[in-house]
């Protein structure tokens, strides 16, 4: 249990020194199986049945459009390369980056943040985790 507790302090630390920002709803860490491991915000996804997420990065078509169903809301989804989705929905953004053993989702407001911001946030995230040895 305590090495939960530290995990989820590490993870919140990350969270709130790289990604807090006007605009940040939320982020999901979950494993490739689409098991939650940690998330944080008042977004994110119950469960993703591999099939659902993992197909979209399988395909090798770049800029493939497609829609995929989370929280009710039907979210268009773009690939703008081999290892990052975008999705939207309203004035929700939903950016998820597969890494070698991790998908990290990312919930941002698209009124107040725009895409290329919500970007950099998560490459910098990303880059942050890889660099701790998360992946």
């Amino acid at each position: 249990m305590n090495e939960q507790n530290e995990n989820k302090s590490t993870w919140e630390n990350l969270i709130e020194n790289k990604i807090i920002k006007n605009g940040f709803l939320g982020c999901q860490i979950l494993n490739l199986q689409g098991k939650n491991l940690y998330y944080y915000g008042s977004y994110y996804i119950d469960v993703i049945e591999e099939s659902e997420i993992v197909n979209y990065f399988k395909e090798s078509e770049k800029d493939l459009v497609n829609y995929i169903s989370i929280k009710d809301l039907k979210f268009l989804i773009t690939k703008d390369d081999e290892n990052k989705l975008f999705g939207e929905c309203l004035n929700k953004r939903i950016i998820i980056l597969k890494t070698n053993n991790l998908f990290l989702v990312f919930w941002f407001d698209i009124n107040t943040l725009s895409k290329e911001n919500a970007n950099l946030i998560v490459d910098n995230f990303s880059r942050t985790l890889s660099n701790a040895g998360y992946y």
